[in-house]
């Protein structure tokens, strides 16, 4: 996340590298503006979570409560905002340029900010990815098919980190080994 130590001018402006919950304050006269490399999510008072991970195919913004404005960032003149409702996800497809928006359980995209990830027959990899974010660590798989088992469940990744790693071998049936450090590698 960039921004200034202090806000100057007609808006409150940041950019964001990764994924940030957001609570802002109510500010007609100086709306908050979170500045993606794809997208301009403007707001005046809200709460909303963006995941916009460079590596990432999509750009997902999620409103929790208030309402945002998102524009591409280099988009034509004629081009609208897209204002999302509460419980909505706007999907940006980095490819394509083009969004879809979706009805959402919120809990489901903010529930990492406590330190919870929900997965509801997720692949293994896109749950490992989460967790490699969350620890700052890296995991890669022995055979890569191992990456593709669906897997529910719920993570308190405020465990021990073993424990976290223990759970998740237990409901995809691998091993998490460290292999260097920050390094990790599943294994069956």
């Amino acid at each position: 996340l960039v921004y200034p130590t202090r806000f100057k001018g007609k808006s409150r402006e940041v950019m964001l590298f990764g994924e940030a919950f957001f609570e802002v304050s109510t500010n007609a006269e100086m709306p908050f503006v979170v500045k993606t490399s794809d997208l301009e999510i403007k707001v005046l008072g809200t709460e909303f979570n963006v995941s916009a991970y460079s590596e990432d195919k999509v750009i997902q913004t999620v409103l929790k409560e208030g309402s945002v404005a998102i524009k591409r960032t280099n988009a034509h003149f004629y081009e609208k905002e897209l204002v999302l409702k509460p419980n909505q996800m706007a999907s940006f497809n980095k490819t394509s340029k083009e969004t879809k928006v979706y009805e959402v359980d919120i809990e489901y995209y903010t529930l990492w900010t406590k330190g919870l990830l929900s997965f509801d027959e997720v692949d293994y990899n896109r749950i490992l990815k989460k967790v490699e974010r969350f620890y700052n660590i890296r995991i890669n798989f022995a055979d890569p098919n191992l990456g593709s088992v669906r897997i529910s469940g719920k993570l308190d990744l405020e465990q021990d980190r073993a424990e976290v790693f223990e759970y998740l071998g237990r409901v995809s049936l691998t091993k998490i080994e460290k292999v260097g450090e920050n390094q990790y590698l599943v294994n069956k």
